[in-house]
């Protein structure tokens, strides 16, 4: 069962999504800001390091533009549980 996220984390990770859906890579701290109402980049990297330690994304370590969008598990109809590769 997927780990709820807040509002902001949607948000941020909805643009995300978009933008990468549109540019084909991924944006920087300042882009997300931009683009969510977010003024500080300390905000921006609180809510995608709430993201990556819910599993939603995947960033390299001061990796410029390295924000990754994680697949959600495939799940086993009869008992909801997470299927593992």
């Amino acid at each position: 069962m997927p780990i709820p996220l807040s509002k902001r984390q949607r948000d941020v990770l909805a643009y995300i999504e978009t933008f990468i859906a549109e540019r084909g890579y991924a944006p920087t701290l300042h882009e997300i800001g931009a683009g969510c109402g977010m003024r500080a980049v300390s905000t921006v990297h609180k809510h995608l390091t709430a993201l990556t330690v819910k599993g939603y994304v995947r960033r390299q370590w001061n990796g410029h533009r390295s924000t990754e969008i994680v697949p959600p598990p495939e799940c086993c109809p009869t008992c909801g549980r997470a299927m593992v590769a």
